[in-house]
């Protein structure tokens, strides 16, 4: 995909706010010598531009890319006080309501909270 086709939510303040698909890269790792390609559109739109925080590469959902540096250490400074992380999936049929779970993921212990908030045909 072309990084400048990514859908624009959001642009004011020297902040833009992007739908990121899954399977875009926000950052290089291991054999990556390019750009990734949210770094390539945050300096689409400005020289000094980067994303403000990252999502995983197949995780789709809003991406924030700061324009300057101020901007960048504000959002990274003070994310956890000014965002609240929320997925959304479907699922088949799930016979439960409410549900959580903890794992050990990689030596990182995570703990997930689903509630199932509309059911088709509902």
């Amino acid at each position: 995909m072309e990084v400048s086709m990514l859908p624009v939510i959001f642009s004011q303040g020297g902040v833009v706010a992007i739908n990121k698909p899954a399977g875009v890269s926000v950052e290089g790792g291991g054999r990556h010598t390019h750009l990734p390609e949210v770094w390539q559109m945050a300096r689409h739109w400005y020289s000094d531009g980067s994303p403000a925080h990252r999502i995983d590469k197949f995780t789709s959902g809003v991406l924030l890319l700061s324009a300057r540096t101020e901007v960048q250490r504000y959002l990274q400074g003070n994310w956890h006080d000014i965002t609240e992380k929320m997925y959304l999936a479907v699922i088949i049929v799930p016979m439960w309501s409410e549900r959580t779970v903890t794992a050990d993921v990689d030596g990182k212990w995570a703990q997930t909270q689903f509630t199932v908030l509309q059911r088709a045909g509902q």
